[in-house]
């Protein structure tokens, strides 16, 4: 159960003029290596250790701690591709496995197999045969083919007269198997794929034909015993196909790489009957295209393409900036992946957006990398596995049952599948903020935060402050719930720091820090006709805000005064203020309404105050 801290402050003066003060950190991306002082912690602190400060821009949680490997086999000759599915119905991940080279000596040799999650925590495992002789079996995939609510395997060959075939899941329990050939123009299997392509209900096979062909096959009558051939299109040496909406119509289109041709395609299924398909350039510079993936790395609510380059060694996406796979703008993930073979996403840290994870096969290599603010534009790198002998594919799932994903790779010089689990944290980790100046002497008042705290974890604090910022001093004691700073801090410093300690118990969850704010009083023992000493914009309260909050700023003198709301994209949203104001203290609430009196969405605002000498702005969070 998570819980939500939040202490609301109220300051009261009699007898002389409080300026209420805060200062709010949110966000630390910005880094560590800023001791300060600063006049506002921005998105900087001075240094962490174990604190993943990456994860999500305002938040913090604990940093994870290295890979656990948990391996299935190491003595799966030649494997080359894997696909975790529930093959036995008993609600844990199994794993397929395909295995096979078209090469001395191996020409006719491959099987497919798939192994038995036995406890369903990863640990204990049991192959079961498939077939035996099924030719270098470059590919597999898996979908209910007959309709019958088990799961059944599809499998691409090379070098064998019967290219395509599927194995029907007899009773549902994995160990009955009877293959069925699908009669195909495929000759050079590269990769196949499933998807309701033509909208009827029934799943169908999508394939790659490293003879340059795209193919794919109707599955007429959802018995998966009749089918029908349509030609998509031909890619020079296509080594993957992926189904995917590219163009957001609610059917499905085809995503193909070229290895030879250093191109990525999709092709679009025009009117969803997957009879008439038109393809669209997305890269022709991409030095041997080897794996394409689709999903919303930016979180725009369209489908963007990820690809693995082997010749190029880069894992990159493109951006599908129109929503319609028309127009892209390419984003370098990595550009030193030794030879990179397979590409994939999945939110592996489970902050709502898509990471990336790829497979390098003469680098040895599994990686993930973080998509640490959800926009694309900056990864964090993790290293899984560096010593992983023919790293050939890489995917996600969640092999342990503990409800986060899990990376499953295929080593096929080693004959090895492994899975880790890679979001396991560290028991402890601390932060410490740079040195704040207030410009003033302070009467402390409180220290607030919101985070949320599974069981088995905790976040607490300790502060200090000092009229010198190059002799801090010592920190308090351990303050363990949000609330008054008395007897923590001396009244009348000026320079002040927080630092904030995470830990937990149980290693599948974290503390998560979302806000930190820290309040005081600058109490000039005179009325409230006095002038104040210099023109001010207060960070707004409380922040985050729903409904409403209040902006408070202090004015020199006489002066045309415009205090404006914009949105993220710097569109000016509401007009708070725009008159000639006196001097003295002045305060305005915004309740979360455009000028039109709509009620905005929920997310990152920025006030502005400007005045004939003065201007700022300072940033607030809607939370509905």
């Amino acid at each position: 159960m998570f819980k939500k801290k939040l202490v609301l402050l109220i300051s009261i003066a009699v007898g002389s003029m409080v300026l209420a003060q805060t200062a709010t950190q949110t966000d630390w991306s910005g880094g560590s290596g800023v001791s300060g002082p600063v006049l506002n912690w921005s998105t900087t602190f001075d240094m962490e250790n174990s604190v993943n400060w990456f994860s999500s821009t305002g938040e913090l949680i604990l940093d994870y701690s290295s890979p656990m490997e948990h391996p299935v086999t190491g003595g799966y000759v030649n494997v080359n591709y894997i696909h975790p599915v529930d093959v036995d119905g008993d609600g844990d991940e199994d794993i397929l496995s395909a295995a096979g080279r078209y090469g001395p000596p191996y020409f006719f040799s491959g099987s497919i197999y798939w192994w038995e999650n036995i406890d369903g925590n990863g640990t204990n495992w049991e192959y079961n045969i498939v077939d035996n002789n099924f030719p270098s079996a470059p590919s597999i995939c898996s979908a209910d083919l007959d309709g019958d609510d088990d799961i059944d395997i599809i499998g691409l060959a090379r070098g064998s007269v019967n290219d395509l075939a599927w194995w029907e899941n007899i009773d549902g329990s994995g160990i009955n198997w009877a293959e069925h050939i699908i009669p195909s123009s495929i000759q050079q299997g590269g990769s196949v794929d499933t998807a309701d392509v033509n909208n009827d209900g029934y799943v169908d096979i999508l394939c790659a034909d490293t003879g340059n062909e795209v193919v794919w096959l109707e599955n007429v009558d959802g018995s998966g015993n009749n089918w029908i051939e349509h030609i998509i299109g031909y890619n020079n040496v296509p080594y993957d196909v992926y189904g995917a909406d590219v163009d957001g119509d609610e059917d499905i289109d085809v995503v193909v790489p070229s290895y030879n041709g250093d191109y990525i395609r999709w092709w679009e299924n025009v009117d969803g009957s997957g009879i008439n398909w038109v393809d669209h350039n997305v890269t022709n510079n991409f030095n041997g295209a080897r794996s394409v993936f689709a999903s919303d790395v930016d979180g725009d609510g369209d489908i963007d393409i990820l690809g693995a380059a082997s010749l190029e060694w880069a894992i990159t996406w493109w951006e599908n900036s129109d929503g319609s796979g028309n127009s892209w703008i390419e984003h370098n993930i990595s550009s030193n992946f030794n030879w990179a073979f397979a590409v994939c996403a999945s939110d592996m840290d489970e902050d709502g957006d898509a990471d990336v994870i790829g497979a390098a096969y003469f680098g040895d290599d599994i990686t993930w990398w973080e998509n640490t603010d959800g926009s694309g534009l900056n990864w964090q790198e993790h290293l899984i596995d560096d010593n992983f002998d023919g790293a050939r594919d890489v995917v996600t799932a969640d092999m342990d049952g503990d409800g986060d994903p899990d990376i499953i790779g295929v080593a096929q010089e080693d004959s090895d599948i492994s899975w880790w689990d890679v979001t396991c944290c560290v028991e402890l980790g601390e932060l410490v903020s740079s040195i704040l100046d207030i410009e003033a002497g302070a009467d402390w008042d409180s220290l607030i935060w919101i985070s949320d705290e599974p069981t088995e974890t905790s976040l607490y604090f300790q502060v200090r402050s000092s009229m010198d910022p190059q002799y801090m001093g010592n920190w308090s004691i351990d303050i363990m719930t949000p609330g008054s700073l008395e007897n923590y801090l001396m009244d009348g410093d000026q320079y002040v720091q927080y630092k904030v300690f995470l830990e937990t118990t149980n290693p599948g969850f974290s503390p998560v820090l979302e806000d930190v704010t820290i309040s005081w009083s600058e109490i000039t023992g005179i009325d409230d006709n006095i002038i104040p000493l210099i023109t001010k914009l207060n960070q707004n309260y409380p922040n985050p805000f729903n409904p409403e909050t209040e902006i408070i700023y202090s004015l020199r003198e006489n002066s045309k005064v415009s205090l404006n709301i914009y949105n993220i994209k710097g569109q000016k949203v509401k007009q708070l203020i725009s008159d000639q104001l006196p001097e003295g203290q002045h305060s305005v609430v915004w309740n979360g309404k455009d000028d039109n009196g709509k009620s905005v969405s929920s997310g990152i605002y920025f006030y502005k105050l400007k005045t004939e000498n003065y201007e700022k702005t300072k940033r607030m969070v809607l939370l509905k």
